[in-house]
């Protein structure tokens, strides 16, 4: 369902309980995200290749999960 709201530009949904992998459709929609927070919740799985794609990203927050893979250094915080 997120995926289908082009306008949004932050998704803030840190220790909101979320489990599981997380949808390569939430890196590819909505086009305008900037700020992406799913810290602090039991997300498992690799991050989606589809990161690429979020050219509007900013800030990405996924510590304290359970993911594996890598950020690329372009949206990186170093």
């Amino acid at each position: 369902i997120l995926g289908n709201i082009s306008t949004l530009e932050i998704l803030k949904l840190r220790s909101a309980g979320l489990t599981g992998t997380i949808p390569p459709s939430l890196f590819t929609q909505p086009k305008r995200l900037n700020r992406l927070a799913l810290s602090e919740n039991q997300l498992n799985g690799t991050i989606p290749n589809e990161i690429l794609q979020m050219s509007n990203l900013k800030v990405l927050e996924l510590q304290n999960n359970f993911l594996t893979g890598t950020i690329p250094l372009s949206i990186a915080y170093v």
